[in-house]
């Protein structure tokens, strides 16, 4: 299996990626909040037929470029249902990125060591966990890594091209320029300190920028430029320049000194959440580390490292951190690893220190963390323990025990690839498939908008929701975007002023102030369910109520 090459690597690995990630990207109810902003921001450009604007509804959401919302857009056109949101329709992006971004790590791979480190890589990218979630997800982030992947593939063929004293073809020259240009328009800087980083420490390393001109930035450039341009200017116009003040001033540099929305960590964080994001393929990474920089100097190895260090150093010191944010760095971990385990001399003969300890002890906590989430998980919500969860808890012992073979001999490292690939298949199968749609009470907001569909299906077609309590975005995207956030107060006069029009939900902490403003007006509301669950966005119980005006 890994010495498949060519177009029969390539087939295998869109296969793997799509067994990997199609399970659960139907069945998952939209998330909460980034997935959810995202999806109805795109579902508005649709309806409103304003394809340069971001909106959520009344508000501006002038944070990220237009990129991924007009992707979204197009796939709801053509999958979206306006009388019943599918959020599928719009991760079919992510989707794409995914599996774009398998094959490019395995073609900078291919490259920068041979065909079978690259395929062994590209299988490590499809089977981590975070990339099997962002592909499941209507965000940025899949895409993100395939555009910045692009660039950084198109540098890895440059540097290694000079390196061996061959030209570089005008397409992987502006192929480089081009993912540059579209990687900007779906998360603006983020590709200039990825790839501006590699460029750097390279050009420090080897004292000389020749190499870049296989590029032709003359004309590359202005391709970008080309890519970028129109659509800043559109909106700097239609915002009147406000895109800039909030994306730039406030939502970019308030990262770097400050917690955004109580993301801060100190530094040190990504190393940690490493273990995790990376699982199950980053016990490997740690037993390259060692031999990695030993062999600093090889350029294979000295294109990677310069991939990751400039990126992970400035990451670690920024403020605002997620996991997530490191994504675009694991493409060059798993092909350090891969490149490392492909050469047997090298990777048997290295020998276990303080370092590997760490990594296999930090492995094995994350494993049974991972264990214990799967066990707990349904309980904690208030949930019964499913048969996903039996299945998913032995995905996650098959990985873990041959983690532990590999962590007690390494030379099985090769062997035991394609079985933590099929651990992850079962764990992010029976988890995204089963498991986390199974969990019914975090599920608050499908719930509540399917009682309100029945009550617009048996009463009123327009009926307009009124919530009170409970203001999350997967609930303005299910419900409708005319839905009205607002008070106990006003909910009840609305359905005073429009009683078989109007639907009101309203949370427990804010239903006595309900009853008293509708006793004061005259109302008796009539109760169309009670929906008691678990918002995991703030971590609580909550019971919903949802009531018509008669």
């Amino acid at each position: 299996m890994l010495d498949l090459t060519g177009k029969a690597a390539a087939a295998f690995l869109v296969l793997v990626s799509l067994v990997l990630f199609l399970p659960g990207l139907f069945a998952l109810p939209p998330v909460d909040r980034d997935e959810s902003r995202y999806a109805q921001a795109s579902k508005q450009m649709v309806e409103s037929g304003n394809y340069v604007d971001i909106r959520f509804q009344e508000e501006p959401r002038h944070k990220k470029p237009i990129g991924i919302y007009w992707l979204q857009s197009a796939a709801a056109n053509l999958f979206d249902d306006a009388e019943a949101p599918r959020v599928w329709a719009y991760r079919i992006p992510s989707l794409i990125g995914g599996i774009i971004a398998v094959l490019l790590t395995w073609a900078a791979g291919s490259r920068l060591f041979n065909p079978r480190a690259g395929l062994m890589a590209g299988l490590m990218m499809a089977g981590c966990l975070m990339l099997g979630y962002e592909a499941r997800q209507a965000k940025t982030d899949a895409v993100l890594l395939a555009t910045i992947l692009g660039a950084q593939t198109g540098l890895a063929f440059a540097w290694m091209n000079w390196k061996d004293g061959k030209q570089t073809s005008a397409w992987l020259a502006y192929g480089f320029w081009v993912a540059v240009g579209l990687a900007a328009l779906v998360k603006g800087p983020i590709v200039l300190i990825v790839s501006g980083g590699t460029v750097l420490l390279l050009c420090f390393r080897q004292k000389s920028r020749g190499w870049l001109k296989t590029l032709r930035p003359a004309t590359g450039f202005p391709l970008a430029l080309a890519i970028i341009v129109p659509w800043f200017i559109a909106i700097a116009l239609e915002s009147q320049g406000a895109f800039f003040k909030e994306s730039v001033g406030h939502d970019l540099f308030k990262k770097i000194y400050s917690g955004q929305e109580s993301h801060g960590a100190p530094p040190g964080y990504y190393f940690l959440t490493f273990w995790a994001s990376f699982w199950p393929f980053a016990l490997l990474a740690g037993l390259a580390a060692r031999l990695v920089w030993r062999h600093r100097k090889n350029p294979a190895v000295a294109f990677c490292i310069a991939w990751i260090l400039p990126t992970w150093i400035l990451f670690e010191l920024i403020v605002t951190k997620l996991p997530h944010y490191m994504l675009p760095l694991f493409p060059a971990a798993a092909i350090l690893a891969a490149g490392m385990i492909t050469d047997a001399e090298k990777w048997n003969a290295g020998k276990r220190g303080v370092f590997e300890w760490i990594a296999i002890a930090l492995t094995a906590i994350v494993t049974i963390a991972i264990a214990g989430v799967v066990i707990a998980g349904a309980t904690a919500t208030g949930d019964e323990f499913s048969l996903w969860s039996i299945v998913a808890l032995a995905g996650v012992l098959w990985a873990g025990l041959s983690l532990f073979r590999i962590a007690r001999d390494r030379a099985l490292a090769a062997t035991l690839i394609p079985q933590l690939v099929l651990a992850a298949v079962i764990v992010t199968g029976a988890g995204f498939k089963g498991f986390l749609p199974s969990l019914q009470s975090i599920w608050l907001s499908p719930r509540v908008a399917e009682v309100v569909q029945t009550y617009q299906a048996e009463t009123c077609k327009d009926a307009k929701l009124h919530a009170v309590g409970y203001r999350e975005p997967s609930l303005i995207f299910l419900a409708g975007t005319d839905t009205v956030l607002t008070n106990p107060a006003d909910a009840a006069k609305a359905l005073k002023a429009g009683p078989d029009c109007a639907v009101a939900m309203i949370g427990d902490r804010d239903i006595e102030a309900f009853s008293k403003t509708a006793g004061e007006i005259g109302l008796t509301p009539r109760q169309l369910a009670e929906l008691p669950g678990f918002n995991y966005s703030r971590g609580q119980k909550i019971t919903l109520r949802v009531f018509a005006g008669r």
